[in-house]
């Protein structure tokens, strides 16, 4: 569990985001001896949208929220970038339906 992480872990860790699915994320930062929690949720689905596979998901959060966070975006604006590549990644086939450099950049655009 996360409580068992952030109790346990070294001074230099500050902060901890942990990618729950559909669930959307946690967010945990520490503040000397206390963490804070935020939850975030997933990106939703539009209306013609559907999850065909999942496969890849995870790193497709873990490659938004890192290109949002080389953009300087704050971590929470990062994390919801990371969110909607995560979804993206969902609607096709395999792990490599990730959005194309263009995407990337609307979706960060609409963001900022």
């Amino acid at each position: 569990p996360l409580h068992d992480f952030t109790a346990e872990s070294p001074p230099n860790i500050t902060t901890v985001i942990v990618a729950r699915g559909a669930q959307g994320s946690t967010l945990s930062v520490r503040n000397g001896d206390v963490w804070s929690t935020t939850h975030h949720p997933a990106a939703q689905l539009t209306d013609d949208e559907r999850i065909i596979d999942t496969t890849g998901a995870g790193d497709g959060f873990q490659a938004g929220l890192a290109y949002a966070l080389s953009l300087n975006f704050t971590i929470a604006d990062a994390i919801t970038v990371a969110s909607k590549v995560a979804l993206h990644v969902c609607l096709g086939i395999g792990a490599g339906h990730y959005p194309s450099p263009s995407a990337m950049h609307a979706l960060c655009k609409s963001l900022s």
